[in-house]
């Protein structure tokens, strides 16, 4: 399924099953390295500080940050509230549970790992990938 959204330069872009995948892929790739994921807060720096997700300083992101800083690139940040509300949608049924908020509260359980999530992004591209 994709859908389209009009760019205010006045083209239009679709945005589906793709465009879901390669940002839950992005998201990944962001929160792989070792020390990469963070909870309570979007993004940390090396001092652990909070810190936006696209931050210079920023080393470590939730998973929240991780979608964020996925949809970074011009001109997809235009659209950043549509795309990660996709995403977000597509983990939902993998974590039994519906709403950003639960997401964001799903990410910073304490027992939560960074094993944990990048599990729940592998599942979700897999699901995409069929």
């Amino acid at each position: 399924m994709t859908y389209a959204i009009d760019h205010p330069n006045g083209t239009t872009r679709d945005f589906g099953r793709e465009t879901t995948r390669y940002l839950l892929v992005e998201a990944r790739r962001i929160l792989t390295p070792d020390g990469a994921w963070t909870q309570d807060c979007a993004a940390r720096d090396a001092r652990a500080h909070p810190v936006p997700p696209a931050a210079d300083a920023a080393v470590c992101w939730s998973l929240d940050g991780a979608l964020w800083l996925a949809t970074d690139p011009p001109p997809v940040a235009h659209h950043r509230h549509t795309l990660i509300g996709r995403v977000e949608r597509a983990l939902y049924p993998l974590i039994h549970t519906g709403g950003p908020a639960v997401l964001h509260s799903w990410n910073d359980a304490h027992t939560r790992t960074q094993a944990e999530v990048l599990a729940l992004l592998d599942r979700a591209i897999d699901q995409r990938a069929a």
